[in-house]
């Protein structure tokens, strides 16, 4: 399964499609951060529009593959729940990541780092 999710990843990080959830991530948080205070106040105002970027980054990662080529994967992972579990993994896999980006950058912003 980890080649599976290695391929939706891969194929993912070529379509460019990780920029929109990406830049749409760094916008809140310049805006949210842009402004001095404690950071928690941001933390939860953030908190709801990550679900947004999430759903975002989620749907457009298992949107990559056209109609077809889903089928060809498939029928190479030799049965459908791999190709569905190793996108969801993958989703699962890109979203950690944006949360990652979310809970460190407000405190490089706030320790002027950033």
């Amino acid at each position: 399964m980890i080649p599976l999710v290695r391929f939706k990843l891969a194929a993912y990080a070529r379509s460019h499609r990780l920029l929109q959830p990406v830049i749409a991530l760094f916008a809140m948080l310049a805006i949210f951060y842009s402004s001095p205070g404690p950071a928690l106040e941001g933390y939860s105002d953030s908190a709801a529009l990550l679900i947004v970027v999430f759903a975002w980054a989620a749907r457009s990662l298992l949107d990559t593959e056209p109609p077809t080529q889903r089928l060809i994967t498939m029928t190479a992972a030799g049965n459908p729940g791999r190709e569905v579990t190793s996108g969801l993994v993958a989703a699962l896999t890109v979203n950690l990541g944006l949360a990652a980006i979310a809970i460190v950058a407000p405190l490089l912003i706030r320790f002027g780092v950033l």
